[in-house]
């Protein structure tokens, strides 16, 4: 798609270290999102986006490290796909999700969250 072929074509989040985390590890500035253009609404956010899996896998294999992901944007599975068919370790990847601020129990959100990702 036009918006893998734009992003991919910049620098490599590997090179583009960010702020440094407690431990002196460093997230990377530029993330790879599952938002904007990958929303899911109504009936669509039970459906598995083939190509939004593929997309995640390819800017994975291009540099990526760093991937934004959300409970609301409905694309978390698809994250978690992309990771099963990646071999770089998931210990090297940072992985943002979001949880709604009208949760009630952010680490129970947190837990579902990573069960769809399997991670």
């Amino acid at each position: 798609s036009l918006s893998l072929h734009i992003m991919a074509s910049g620098s490599s989040s590997r090179s583009s270290v960010g702020p440094s985390l407690p431990g002196g590890v460093s997230i990377p500035w530029l993330g790879y999102g599952t938002g904007t253009a990958w929303f899911k609404r109504g009936p669509a956010r039970e459906e598995v986006n083939e190509d939004l899996a593929a997309s995640i896998q390819k800017a994975i294999e291009v540099g990526y490290v760093h991937l934004d992901t959300a409970e609301s944007y409905g694309t978390e599975t698809e994250v978690g796909m992309a990771l099963s068919k990646v071999s770089i370790p998931r210990s090297s990847l940072f992985i943002c999700t979001k949880v709604n601020k009208s949760i009630k129990d952010p680490i129970k959100s947190l837990e579902a969250s990573l069960s769809r990702m399997n991670t």
